[in-house]
């Protein structure tokens, strides 16, 4: 019989040799207690099941090895397979050894979903999202250079986003990009970013769409808008999913 979420173990030529190492047979019953490996690999795909341990029965030295093992790769949730005698005790006392790092582990979602909840919300923090605040003005360098000077007088750290490259504190972290939306691209994946304003013409957003799906401010600058653009503005809550009965609370002019 075969239980959700486990493998049978067949007594194929590896788990005979095991047998035949410890001098068992296949019809032997082991006394109470006793365990009989099977298996060269301990996972669930290789027929073997999870057991939860608290952290509390984890050495401190223990979980400082696996925590420094995950920030060497630089991974902020981690698998980490390590093998130990004791987990109780420390690797420096009894010996241990990290032979995998697992960057997309496997939490048995099936039996304990609210495993990835709590991680995550312990990863992001409550606010999990990074403000990101969209402002449409005119397609002009001029404009979006004015534009810089009051959100870096609100405040400095920001990253900005146009077609020009990425503006934090006044110096410039990347190249040009080819519009407005690939530099918002880029400012959305960079993991240093903390918040971040985004600048696109009204005929970027209409031709290539929005790059996020959620914005915590959306404003538009008229001043500069050529009549073309300006004949767009009417349209921008279509093109951003917005609720046209909140609207005016949605997006502002400046």
């Amino acid at each position: 019989m075969r239980t959700r979420g486990r493998v049978p173990v067949d007594l194929d030529a590896e788990a005979l040799e095991f047998l035949e190492q410890e001098n068992v047979g296949v019809e032997t019953v082991l006394p109470e207690g006793q365990f009989q490996r099977l298996r060269r690999r301990d996972n669930i795909n290789a027929g073997g099941s999870n057991r939860d341990v608290p952290l509390e029965d984890v050495h401190a030295d223990n979980l400082d090895l696996a925590v420094s093992a995950a920030r060497a790769i630089r991974l902020d949730i981690a698998g980490i397979d390590l093998i130990t005698t004791d987990i109780k005790r420390s690797w420096r006392e009894v010996g241990a050894k990290i032979c995998e790092i697992n960057g997309k582990p496997q939490f048995a979602a099936r039996r304990t979903p609210e495993l990835y909840h709590e991680l995550l919300s312990r990863v992001v923090g409550p606010q999990p999202h990074v403000p990101a605040h969209l402002v449409l003005c005119a397609d002009d360098l001029s404009v979006r250079a004015s534009l810089i000077k009051v959100v870096e007088a609100q405040k400095r750290d920001q990253t900005i986003s146009m077609r020009e490259g990425l503006i934090r504190s006044g110096a410039l972290l990347t190249a040009a990009f080819s519009d407005g939306y690939a530099a918002a691209w880029a400012a959305a994946v960079r993991s240093d970013v903390e918040e971040m304003t985004c600048m696109m013409s009204p005929g970027e957003l209409f031709q290539l769409g929005t790059p996020l799906r959620m914005w915590t401010t959306v404003s538009i600058k008229q001043a500069g808008l050529s009549t073309e653009e300006t004949r767009l503005i009417p349209h921008v809550s279509r093109v951003l999913g917005l609720d046209r009965a909140k609207t005016k609370n949605a997006i502002s002019l400046i």
